[in-house]
């Protein structure tokens, strides 16, 4: 099934195996267990302006309700008075942050490959199906019209290509990649491309249109499988790093080059 039309939070409360359950299954089923059926977590500063840029490119019309604008403090009555008489906003923002998120749209969608696949694109849409691991969701940022293209937006502090590949790497995104090609395949859109519109958190926002390997999404896409293929086999009892006996544990490879050893207080 694919639902264009579903709610974030709707998509959250449906129980089935997703690309970010997958990722923490790569730490143990243990994890991933815990990712499909906790509850949802007050967001991060970061993660709550990466939901707002998300608003303001890919949902327009949602930005517009779910966003308000506020420049004093949001401890006095004031603002409580003032939030109560618009309880639909999710988001409170600064005109200076309102003012970033019209930068970094504009910067989006002047770049023209970039416009022409968010321009023949339904954005948000939510996917699911049944495959041997069971059933599986997945949510686009971007699906084309033709099916031939995904688009995931990402906003992040690392935008050189020399760096981003490392960043890109460690976050999993051909993990991402890999399930996002796997739902649309499961629907019958076959082997589309898969891109990563990328944009700077901070100033001067500045973006890069990243497209993914062919090979690499394939990579990620056959660990992706196997990952869930092992949460179905685990029938209830989902183990963790180190389910049983004793680990030992050693000096890491780095700190036996080191002359002398250098102690760091443990954080309370």
């Amino acid at each position: 099934m694919i639902n264009p039309d579903l709610s974030f939070d709707e998509y959250r409360a449906i129980e089935a195996i997703n690309a970010s359950a997958i990722k923490k299954g790569q730490i143990s089923m243990l994890h991933m267990r815990q990712e499909i059926t906790r509850e949802s977590t007050p967001p991060t500063p970061a993660m709550q302006w990466g939901s707002v840029i998300h608003l303001k490119v890919l949902e327009p019309e949602l930005f517009k309700i779910d966003v308000g604008e506020w420049d004093g403090s949001k401890k006095t009555k004031a603002f409580k008075e003032h939030k109560e008489e618009w309880p639909q906003v999710k988001y409170w923002l600064t005109s200076a942050q309102l003012d970033a998120l019209e930068q970094i749209n504009e910067n989006i969608y002047n770049h023209p490959e970039m416009a022409m696949i968010l321009g023949d694109s339904e954005k948000e849409v939510s996917m699911f199906w049944e495959g041997k691991y069971g059933e599986a969701k997945a949510r686009l940022d971007a699906l084309s019209v033709a099916g031939a293209n995904i688009a995931d937006l990402k906003s992040t502090t690392i935008i050189e290509p020399a760096k981003f590949q490392t960043h890109a790497w460690k976050m999993g995104y051909m993990i991402s990649a890999g399930w996002y090609v796997e739902a649309c395949e499961a629907h019958g859109i076959m082997a589309p491309s898969f891109y990563l519109i990328v944009v700077e958190a901070r100033p001067p926002y500045d973006t890069v249109l990243y497209e993914m390997d062919s090979s690499l999404i394939e990579m990620g896409r056959e660990e992706a499988v196997k990952i869930a293929t092992l949460y179905k086999c685990c029938l209830g009892t989902y183990k963790g790093v180190a389910p049983y006996g004793i680990t030992g544990l050693t000096a890491p490879e780095w700190a036996l080059s080191k002359p002398e050893l250098d102690f760091e207080e443990e954080k309370k």
